[in-house]
């Protein structure tokens, strides 16, 4: 898969100003491949740092051939699905993605025009409320999932959301599988490193805007060997697990 792609094609189709379109008619008559994309264009649902998390976690399962399918929970428009595609159609097509979400932000048709437009074979798509898909339409095995959700929700509805979401994947999720888990934070990591945020905000209040990630996780994993490792992740912290593989006598 050709790296540039996890720099493009994310926060979809903004309209560019006239100076950039300039710009770029410019380096086209120059035969430059790179083009400008505006700041604003980039970022807001996805960063660069978190599609090259995700690009090497999801890459893993698929060079060590961990069993089952590709999950994300929470798609939106698709932004980050599209990159999960594109990995499966590069190193192992016979995989299927499926995603997840209510779609009371976006629809599930704007999702396959985003897959068509990039020439993806578009995702299975289970349109619903979580507690109507999950887990009967969960696929039996899983190799990787995309956790992203309820990130409107008050801190305990939210809380619960995850958890129930964390369950239902873990028990489906084959040994060496991994899970990304969007907005998880720990606060304590930022300490330990003495790092400071932008504008000498304390990074609790700066990243950690979604505080019941992590509860739902500490809660869930509390008696299980796995835990949460924190991903930088831009303007964000995420967190990945890897479900451990079972060591028999």
């Amino acid at each position: 898969m050709d790296n540039v792609f996890i720099t493009q094609y994310f926060d979809w189709n903004r309209p560019q100003s006239t100076k950039v379109r300039w710009a770029n008619a410019l380096l086209s008559k120059l035969r430059f491949k790179a083009r400008l994309v505006p700041w604003q264009a980039t970022g807001e649902q996805t960063s660069v740092e978190q599609r090259i998390n995700l690009y090497h976690l999801a890459g893993e399962v698929l060079q060590w051939r961990v069993p089952g399918e590709f999950v994300e929970i929470g798609c939106h428009h698709g932004s980050t699905a599209v990159l999960l595609q594109k990995l499966i159609s590069a190193q192992d097509s016979s995989r299927r993605l499926h995603v997840y979400d209510a779609f009371m932000a976006s629809s599930s048709d704007e999702v396959q025009k985003n897959f068509r437009a990039l020439d993806l074979e578009p995702p299975v798509i289970h349109a619903g409320l979580i507690q109507d898909t999950l887990p009967s339409r969960l696929p039996e095995q899983i190799a990787f999932a995309h956790l992203d959700v309820g990130w409107r929700q008050p801190f305990a509805e939210h809380r619960d959301t995850v958890a129930s979401c964390l369950k239902d994947l873990y028990a489906r999720m084959t040994p060496g599988a991994i899970c990304v888990v969007a907005d998880y934070c720990d606060p304590d990591a930022y300490q330990r490193q003495q790092f400071k945020p932008p504008s000498e905000v304390i990074a609790s209040d700066f990243w950690n805007l979604y505080p019941a990630v992590k509860a739902a996780c500490d809660g869930f994993f509390a008696d299980k060997t796995e835990a949460v490792t924190m991903l930088y992740a831009g303007p964000y912290s995420h967190g990945y697990f890897q479900k451990q593989r079972l060591i028999t006598q």
